[in-house]
């Protein structure tokens, strides 16, 4: 299943640039140097550009932790987009005694604390209420195909 990660007003030109830049440069640190995977449940608040962390309500099951993304290379994605894949992350509960109904996905550039630069929500809510739940997950980041991104500028 894909969910589509929508990037918060902070973090949107900011990651685009670093992708951009570190493409250039032949590497991909800088913004994404850090970031982490985590999970939400019910009880987050919609999508909106002006999201931060204390938004969220981040997942409460037995072992959940936000993991750190491992980028791979820059490459260009099947719409030609710049883009990057992270390696696959596996979100598995440790217990059944905190179950969870997970929404969605969100990525920060931190362990803990630290700051919201884009979440993902779910078509269908997953239930964490065992040991055997779980969700691999593989975070990729592409510049996007709308926007304005520039001009041509024209005369007659």
């Amino acid at each position: 299943m894909d969910v589509v990660l929508q990037l918060v007003n902070a973090a949107m030109a900011k990651i685009l640039t670093d992708i951009l830049d570190e493409t250039v440069a032949g590497n991909h640190d800088g913004l994404l140097a850090d970031a982490h995977v985590g999970l939400f449940q019910t009880g987050t608040p919609g999508f909106s550009e002006g999201r931060v962390l204390a938004d969220i309500v981040v997942a409460t099951y037995d072992g959940y932790a936000r993991q750190p993304v491992v980028w791979g290379s820059v490459g260009v994605d099947p719409n030609l987009r710049q883009s990057v894949h992270g390696g696959g992350l596996l979100f598995s509960p440790t217990g059944s005694v905190t179950p969870n109904t997970l929404t969605g996905i969100f990525l920060a550039d931190a362990l803990v604390a630290g700051n919201l630069l884009g979440l993902a929500y779910f078509e269908t809510p997953i239930s964490f209420a065992s040991i055997a739940d779980d969700l691999t997950v593989v975070p990729v980041v592409a510049v996007p195909l709308v926007g304005n991104w520039g001009k041509f500028v024209t005369a007659q």
